[in-house]
């Protein structure tokens, strides 16, 4: 959640917590001085005209680009592989059990494996 917000720019924590509702301040710092220790987040004080922290992303933490786009297609490839699931109950065809075969569905004899999660 942090990265999705300072990925549209800098931003203090009050800005920050206001954005996340439910995550309290202290879990936030807790956070974001993690991600400040592994490089991912850099933080700048501006003490003037009043003192001011903001966090952005470090060039280091940039570079998780490609993570957070894989975590994306997951995310989508997991709504679209649960749907097929669901369509498939819905027509009369029942899962084996994941420890036989995550994406295998029986019709009364026949048997039908789907490599994509898709009925068949």
């Amino acid at each position: 959640m942090i990265f999705r917000r300072l990925g549209e720019g800098s931003l203090g924590l009050g800005e920050l917590r206001r954005t996340m509702p439910g995550v309290t301040a202290k879990v936030l710092r807790q956070q974001l001085r993690e991600l400040e220790a592994d490089c991912l987040v850099t933080r700048s004080v501006q003490k003037k005209p009043a003192l001011q922290v903001k966090y952005q992303i470090s060039p280091h933490g940039q570079t998780l680009g490609p993570v957070f786009e894989l975590w994306t297609w997951g995310t989508l490839h997991l709504a679209h592989v649960e749907d097929a699931a669901i369509s498939s109950r819905e027509q009369g065809f029942r899962q084996i059990p994941p420890e036989k075969s995550p994406n295998v569905y029986q019709f009364t004899s026949v048997t039908v494996i789907s490599e994509c999660g898709a009925t068949m």
